[in-house]
């Protein structure tokens, strides 16, 4: 029998949703910040969240909220799932309200633009310490999430037990989670990949066909490699669900 914990998810987007559902469909008590009121609203009326994730009902109990001080209050966790360029302005309106010895799940993608910054090392910045957290990364598309499809995720936290932890709070029939302690190199691929999707889509776009795809894909995956490597970061997690996992999903899906 899993502990039942206390989570507050930050982010109304479909992979803030995602998260938050496997989470209450797992037992535990979810709480839901939403930066519109109106989706929050219909979250608790409706049970819906037509913008972000059309045509899926979400759990009874999923309970989610506009007001950051609420959504935070008396938490076990904290999982983030908001886009990177919104992260700073909304971490430090939370930090006055959060606990700092609440752990956080870094479940955003991406690398800030002014600083370069990778999400935890943001996090951290705009808190001013972040002392304990873990990264969830990995091949994961919100919507079949959402539908229960089989998904392998990465667990990179320095802390072995942290690890354990959060793989519990998502662990399954249908997410299977995998430990790692590489939590730069992990957020490195999960950044690098959308450039990739990017690029592949402008190919695409251009009349380019399916050799194309294979001969950019495969480039960029040498380059990445390269730059975990130079980064510090673990040539096992190019070569796993957080490197070529996610990139294949995000470079080859329509």
């Amino acid at each position: 029998m899993k502990k039942k914990t206390r989570v507050a998810v930050l982010g109304e987007g479909a992979w803030g949703t995602a998260l938050a559902t496997v989470l209450v469909r797992n037992g535990h008590d979810v709480i839901l910040w939403c930066y519109h009121p109106e989706i929050a609203d219909e979250i608790n009326m409706k049970h819906t969240n037509t913008r972000y994730m059309p045509d899926c009902v979400l759990p009874a109990t999923l309970y989610a909220t506009h007001d950051a001080e609420h959504a935070v209050y008396n938490v076990d966790w904290i999982c983030e799932a908001i886009p990177v360029q919104y992260m700073r302005s909304v971490i430090t309106m939370l930090r006055q309200y959060v606990n700092k010895d609440i752990p956080w799940i870094i479940a955003s993608k991406g690398i800030e633009k002014e600083t370069l910054l990778l999400p935890a090392a943001l996090v951290a910045d705009a808190l001013g310490s972040l002392p304990a957290y873990g990264v969830l990364v990995g091949p994961s598309f919100a919507h079949d999430v959402m539908c229960e499809g089989q998904t392998g995720l990465i667990v990179a936290s320095a802390q072995e037990a942290l690890q354990s932890l959060i793989s519990l709070l998502f662990t399954n029939q249908y997410i299977k989670c995998a430990p790692s302690t590489d939590t730069h190199g992990a957020q490195l691929c999960a950044a690098f990949k959308n450039v990739v999707a990017l690029l592949v889509g402008i190919s695409d776009g251009q009349g380019n066909g399916d050799n194309a795809r294979a001969l950019l894909v495969t480039r960029c995956f040498q380059k990445l490699v390269a730059l975990v490597h130079a980064s510090g970061g673990a040539l096992d997690t190019v070569h796993g669900l957080a490197g070529i996992g996610d990139l294949f999903l995000t470079a080859s899906s329509t």
